[in-house]
């Protein structure tokens, strides 16, 4: 799907989010505890207690194997840890669950950038932004992101990533 990017294809990337999303997927799992247990993950979020963060949310994808939102709330607490690796693991298999997901591309958008592969990082955020379906809540969090964001890899990222789809500021990969 990286590979639509590069030739902003977005056929390319349906087609293979389609065949993706063929492929089986996880049963579900206990909903009611699943939930349960992400809220107080998000909870430890909020208050920058990532490895407990960490642990209570992959409690919860136990609990429910095919709960999207639970699986991008643990990628985002890996990444925000510095366990990058673990974090682009869980996103490819969040693919499996929706290949659509942009908050399954973001994370790896953020992978990739702290991995020092930005080409691939813009990819995957083209990707989100083609499967996002609010694209003024996208552009919020890449204004949001781009106003707070410290490192500077990471602030380049978003600013080429808007221009990109904006204003059809194509990278050069």
């Amino acid at each position: 799907m990286l590979g639509a990017a590069k030739i902003e294809s977005v056929a390319s990337a349906m087609e293979a989010a389609r065949r993706i999303g063929a492929m089986p997927k996880p049963q579900r799992g206990d909903r009611k505890l699943a939930r349960k247990l992400n809220s107080e993950g998000l909870e430890s979020l909020k208050q920058r207690k990532l490895p407990d963060a960490a642990a209570t949310l992959t409690q919860a994808l136990e609990a429910d194997p095919a709960d999207e939102e639970i699986l991008s709330n643990l990628i985002f607490a890996y990444n925000e840890d510095g366990n990058v690796s673990k974090a682009e693991q869980l996103a490819y298999n969040g693919l499996l669950l929706n290949p659509k997901r942009a908050n399954i591309w973001l994370p790896i958008a953020i992978a990739k950038q702290k991995q020092g592969k930005p080409n691939e990082a813009l990819e995957a955020m083209w990707i989100a932004w083609q499967f996002s379906e609010d694209k003024e809540r996208m552009l919020a969090l890449l204004d949001k992101r781009i106003a707070e964001e410290t490192d500077d890899g990471m602030k380049m990222m978003y600013v080429n990533a808007k221009a990109w789809v904006l204003e059809s500021k194509k990278p050069s990969f």
